[in-house]
């Protein structure tokens, strides 16, 4: 699990870096697990921009949603 990222963390990996599926999956399920919600808009607009997905980053129930269809193709 990714419990270290932090939110300036997340910002640099949302503003300059391509995640690995591996690690977008750490990212997303680090996402659902913290009570941050400057951290969870961070790693929805991650996923968003790594997978080419449209989730609303004020609805963390759509992260939750995305990690089960990632995992289960």
């Amino acid at each position: 699990m990714a419990d270290g990222y932090g939110l300036l963390e997340l910002q640099f990996l949302m503003a300059s870096c391509t995640v690995s599926a591996d690690g977008l999956m750490q990212v997303a399920e680090y996402g659902v697990a913290t009570r941050s919600p400057g951290s969870r808009y961070a790693v929805v607009r991650i996923v968003n921009k790594s997978s080419e997905a449209s989730l609303d980053p004020y609805q963390s129930k759509a992260l939750e949603d995305w990690i089960r269809s990632y995992k289960s193709s």
